[in-house]
């Protein structure tokens, strides 16, 4: 396991967060929005390597909604409006035509836990401050 996930899973543990482990680098909580009912996040640690420190994570909320492909225009106009929006997050649309937000963190080894968890609240008030723009585009 990664030590920056460890430092991740004991800043969860001192919240009192629940989590779900994926793997030896990957962890989902599940979180209650204002405005979305649940925010389903995906924390991925680097692997440690050889050579390099293995020190990014990247924090996913996937399947935020789903578009008919006849909206794949509208929905790439708010994912660009978000992004200019937002800037340290971003929003995608994948090839299965679901808007998802993403966030790459560089880890320092003594601040990992606390910087993790900050890039985990940016995506996940990214997410539920701009729900009611990207739920329009649903159906």
């Amino acid at each position: 396991m990664s030590k920056y996930k460890d430092a991740f899973l004991a800043e969860l543990d001192k919240r009192n967060i629940q989590y779900t482990n994926l793997d030896d680098v990957a962890v989902r909580i599940d979180v209650t929005g204002r405005n979305l009912k649940v925010i389903p996040v995906v924390v991925i640690f680097d692997r440690p390597m050889d050579k390099g420190p293995g020190n990014m994570v990247q924090i996913n909320v996937r399947g935020i909604v789903s578009v008919q492909p006849s909206k794949r225009s509208a929905a790439l106009d708010v994912c660009n409006a978000l992004n200019r929006k937002l800037r340290v997050v971003k929003f995608v649309l994948h090839d299965r035509n679901d808007i998802c937000c993403q966030c790459d963190e560089i880890l320092d080894p003594e601040t990992a836990g606390a910087a993790a968890f900050s890039a985990m609240a940016r995506v996940i008030r990214a997410v539920d401050s701009n729900y009611s723009m990207i739920a329009a585009l649903k159906g």
